[in-house]
């Protein structure tokens, strides 16, 4: 597990800190952290921890807790909860000034941000996450069709790179080619190109090139959450393939469960667009519920009632 400096964090959510006299600039590398998605008391903070430092994260929900509690209480509450973890991170607007001045006095060291509490936890933790945890890094190319992040697998030369392009051509968006990085976070993967081959794609008899500079800006995604796998297959090797679409297989990486299809390439078969059809297709079993296979099941049933 790799650590990050706290320089790295106050530069990355562009925090200021509110009393410099704590925290002088050359100390800000000797915070090291990394991320452990747990949460102290009654609070509701995401602690980052490398056993010595916590990063805490206080919103609004701190005032109703000092109203209760009253002011001696509340303070031998926090000293306790924190013990010798002086960080927090807050929103100035969003915590009373008598809390403030609470939590200067004690020693918190104070880092301040414009964004809501509730959207900086929500952007710290995969940040950190992704910071600190070593990836799995798979051989795949990674898009981002009618929303979902598709992965497209196979066999080295079976053409992942050409219905990329193609999908890209239609508007979809690229993540990378051959080696995609894989992170958990809340018990979901995401996928990013590792920094070096970021925006590059190999097409074989054309060579590499530079999707961003080539298509724009508004082509690329620098990551993706992981949705679905399409595993593309050797039309000539013996494999038994669902025909009815009724068993979607999963692919087991990192501790999470994804779905995956098998997809032979044929001559003649339009890859790009039947990619196309299995995520319009996935997507209406995932969010609308439809399985046509039951519907077709239902009508003949139906249509067998009506004959008798």
């Amino acid at each position: 597990m790799r650590k990050i400096s706290l320089k790295k964090i106050i530069k990355k959510f562009d925090l200021q800190i509110d009393n410099s006299d704590l925290l002088k600039k050359n100390q800000l590398e000797d915070y090291q952290f990394i991320a452990t998605g747990t949460t102290s008391g009654n609070l509701e903070i995401l602690l980052i921890s490398d056993a010595k430092n916590k990063l805490i994260i206080l919103d609004s929900k701190v005032n109703e807790i000092f109203d209760y509690l009253g002011e001696k209480k509340f303070i031998l509450g926090i000293k306790n909860i924190f013990k010798n973890n002086k960080l927090i991170i807050l929103n100035i607007k969003e915590i009373d000034l008598k809390i403030l001045e609470i939590l200067r006095s004690i020693g918190f060291i104070i880092l301040k941000t414009t964004q809501p509490s509730a959207e900086i936890r929500a952007s710290i933790e995969p940040y950190l996450v992704k910071s600190t945890q070593n990836p799995e890094r798979i051989h795949a190319t990674m898009l981002i069709v009618y929303g979902m992040g598709i992965l497209l697998t196979g066999e080295s030369g079976i053409g992942k790179s050409e219905v990329a392009l193609e999908l890209i051509s239609r508007k979809h968006l690229f993540v990378g080619d051959d080696a995609i990085d894989v992170y958990r976070v809340s018990g979901e993967l995401y996928g990013k190109s590792p920094r070096i081959t970021r925006e590059f794609l190999e097409v074989r008899g054309i060579g590499i090139i530079n999707i961003k500079k080539l298509l724009g800006t508004q082509i690329i995604k620098p990551e993706s959450k992981i949705d679905f796998i399409i595993n593309f297959t050797n039309s000539s090797k013996k494999e038994n393939y669902d025909r009815l679409g009724n068993n979607i297989s999963n692919k087991l990486i990192k501790g999470v469960n994804i779905p995956i299809i098998q997809l032979p390439i044929l001559v003649g078969r339009n890859i790009a667009e039947l990619v196309e059809i299995a995520v319009m297709n996935f997507k209406q079993r995932k969010y609308d519920k439809y399985f046509p296979l039951e519907d077709l099941s239902s009508r003949i049933k139906i249509n067998n009632e009506e004959n008798k």
